[in-house]
């Protein structure tokens, strides 16, 4: 007969919230030295696993799930062709704790786009929406918004034009 062991509510806690909120075989467990660690499963047989950076305890694991959330819906939008490290290395790149150069990027995307863009249309429509975008960035306590606030934010500084 198998031994049963207690877990901590918080283990039964996470455990729930993974498999509600990522693909089916997507299991959370302890890892070496108080880890955390994913595995994903398919037809019961481990097809990946990956240790994350968070510790085993029960202050870390809302934080966890929101990084195991953010590589499941990457592996998802992927059609699962993605390996586990990269959806894991991607969930990394989004989370809030990752810095973001908002003028490298807006010019490494101008230059993107520069063939396909006028640079009439550029200073009229895409730049203003950008200036704004660096303008709320850089306001600490808007500086964590998302897509969805960052363009309210544009449109109630009275850019109707760009609806």
């Amino acid at each position: 007969m198998a031994k049963t062991v207690d877990q901590p509510s918080w283990v039964k806690e996470f455990r729930k919230a993974v498999k509600a909120s990522t693909p089916k075989g997507w299991l959370v467990m302890q890892g070496k030295k108080e880890s955390t660690r994913v595995q994903i499963r398919k037809d019961a047989n481990k097809i990946a696993d990956i240790t994350i950076p968070y510790a085993w305890k029960e202050s870390d694991w809302p934080d966890a799930l929101l990084r195991i959330r953010s590589a499941a819906k990457a592996y998802q939008e992927s059609n699962q062709r993605l390996d586990i490290k990269t959806c894991f290395n991607i969930a990394h790149k989004v989370s809030s704790k990752t810095e973001i150069n908002w003028e490298e990027t807006i010019e490494a995307y101008r230059e993107f786009k520069k063939d396909r863009v006028k640079d009439s249309t550029w200073r009229s429509k895409y730049h203003p929406v950008f200036k704004n975008v660096i303008k709320a960035t850089r306001n600490s306590s808007k500086a964590s918004l998302n897509g969805p606030a960052l363009c309210g934010l544009h449109l109630n500084n009275g850019n109707k034009e760009h609806q």
